[in-house]
Parts: structure tokens; sequence; C-alpha cells
């Protein structure tokens, strides 16, 4: 856990709620835990989304799957009751499977909640990078409108 890095989502927050997307990366390299330190603490929406989804998509067929995530997010999200939630654990929306862009997903889905996302891959400058070039979960994604501490 970060205390400079929750004084930065602290000063940050009231300039990412006022954007169209409210939308912010928290680079949480490996294993860190700001997120849930600072979900616990100022009583925002927490969300491990790595066994939340996975749990949500185990009775549906891995074929149906890609046309049911988007909807299952909403509802994870509107479960929270919270404007705003801190989301942990993203990497299964890399699976293949799913087909599905997980930066646009979690893009749209910041229009009417504010998403502070946990971040575990690389950061360069302003973009996020997923896995190795040769895996096939492998994202690059340039942050154009989002925030990335």
């Amino acid at each position: 856990m970060n205390l400079n890095t929750v004084e930065k989502i602290q000063s940050s927050l009231p300039q990412v709620t006022n954007q169209y997307y409210k939308l912010m990366y928290l680079n949480e390299y490996l294993h860190g835990n700001t997120i849930s330190y600072y979900a616990k603490n100022f009583e925002t929406g927490y969300l491990n989304l790595g066994i939340e989804l996975s749990l949500a998509l185990l009775d549906i067929p891995l074929k149906r799957r890609p046309f049911k995530v988007t909807d299952i997010m909403e509802n994870l999200i509107q479960k929270q009751h919270n404007k705003i939630i801190c989301i942990d654990r993203i990497e299964v929306l890399f699976e293949p499977s799913l087909k599905t862009n997980p930066f646009q997903m979690l893009k749209q889905l910041s229009k009417n909640h504010t998403l502070i996302i946990a971040w575990r891959g690389i950061v360069i400058d302003k973009t996020l990078i997923y896995a190795k070039p040769n895996h096939p979960e492998y994202f690059k994604y340039t942050a154009t409108e989002e925030w990335i501490l």
C-alpha cells in the first residue's frame, strides 16, 4: 500500500468525476494493494472482477460469453450502489474467448460511475500494456482521456 498514491487519488478524484469518462487507472504493478486499502478507508465500492466475473460466466456456454460479458459487467457495477467503484483483478477481461476490448468496455461503463481500476500491467508514458507481444492476451492501449496514477 502506498499512502502517496492514496493522496494522489484523493487530489485527482474531483477532476476525474467531472469528466465525461470518469476513469482512472492506478498502477498496482503485480501485487499492490492500494486500491483495496482505498476502497475500505474511503467507503467506495470494491469489485474483485477476477472472482465476480468468473463466477457469473461459469454457467454461460463458452460461445455465448462474448455476448454476455458487457451485461454482466454492468450488473456487477450496479450492485455496488456507489458512484465511485474500485475495480481490482481485471485480468479476466483479457481472456481471448471473451472477444472484448477491455479498455473500451471500461471506458463506456465509466460514463455513469467513477471507476478506479487497479492496473497490474506495464505503464510506459500514457500506454498501458498487458502481457508480452506474443502472448494470446497481449493488449496495448494508449490512454487519451483516462487518468493514470
